[in-house]
């Protein structure tokens, strides 16, 4: 018997994941909503959920069975947010609209320099990955959580960063990427986040000092405040950036080493620790942690043994 294709009800996540991608990007009020076909068309686009919908069937054997599945969970975030995917707080930045949104033009300086730190970004990821979908542009939330930000950061001299050798505008535009996210998801997909751990963290501001660093680790230890979110961009073989999600920071969550007897551990058990952890970037782990990796694939190897 031919081995048949199997999908599954709902959708998966990585394709979800790859739909909230789409439909975080602007639109304009004479777009309109977007609607099933265009999001599949999107979709399809992206060579990796071409082959999740299409090779593997993740969505099912007929395009317009596929449409439906589709629009039922564009229909559900309607629903959730109450509106109909169009927030002029999702359109492009437009300096112009800054009272629009509640910003005076005292705002106009830091807003203006974070614009043009967000259009260097897109223009080097375009270097890096050209003519791939790397970005979205800047929208007037985001212009309003960096003015937030910004003023929650106090003073921020250049003595002040020595412990994030970071300057301050790429420090509140990363601040900023994680309540923006939160707030959009909140409000378009009805959604709700946790950024009381991204705003205790500029509460406590560790960047300042080893005393402040030591305060804020001791409060994260305590479980007085818990760690803060970052926004995670996972990309496909090609650099195209196919979908965006809040995880916990790396720095905060990783707060005790690996365990004594790891690699006397079982390969299962030494993946499963693993796996209970938040891995975000590799680049970004201690040497002493990219063991795990190793148990993760020594776990597919016995599964496909057992199959």
């Amino acid at each position: 018997m031919a081995d048949k294709k199997k999908y599954i009800r709902g959708i998966p996540d990585p394709i979800l994941q790859s739909m909230i991608w789409i439909w975080s990007r602007p639109r304009t009020p004479e777009q309109g909503r977007m609607y099933q076909r265009e999001m599949l068309n999107e979709l399809e686009k992206l060579p990796e959920m071409r082959h999740l919908i299409w090779d593997e069937l993740k969505l099912g054997k007929k395009r317009d069975a596929v449409e439906k599945k589709i629009g039922r969970k564009l229909d559900e975030w309607d629903e959730s947010s109450g509106s109909n995917n169009h927030d002029p707080l999702d359109e492009v930045f437009d300096w112009r609209r800054l009272p629009d949104i509640g910003l005076g033009w005292e705002a106009s300086n830091v807003v203006l320099n974070l614009w043009a730190y967000d259009q260097k970004l897109s223009a080097d990821r375009d270097r890096q990955h050209p003519g791939n979908d790397i970005n979205i542009p800047a929208t007037m939330r985001k212009a309003l959580w960096w003015w937030k930000v910004h003023c929650a950061t106090g003073e921020f001299k250049e003595d002040q960063i020595d412990l994030l050798e970071i300057g301050r505008v790429q420090f509140v535009w990363s601040a900023a990427e994680v309540f923006w996210l939160a707030d959009w998801y909140e409000s378009r997909l009805g959604i709700p986040q946790d950024t009381s751990g991204n705003w205790a963290y500029l509460a406590y501001k560790p960047w300042r000092n080893a005393e402040r660093r030591d305060e804020y680790e001791r409060a994260l230890d305590e479980n007085r405040i818990g760690p803060s979110l970052n926004v995670a961009y996972r990309t496909d073989g090609s650099g195209n950036i196919v979908a965006l999600e809040l995880m916990p920071k790396f720095g905060d969550v990783y707060r005790k080493g690996v365990p004594d007897n790891f690699e006397e551990m079982d390969p299962r058990d030494a993946a499963e620790w693993a796996m209970e952890q938040i891995v975000m970037d590799q680049r970004e782990m201690p040497d002493e942690w990219l063991g795990t990796l190793e148990a993760y694939n020594q776990l597919e190897e016995l599964e496909e043994l057992e199959d």
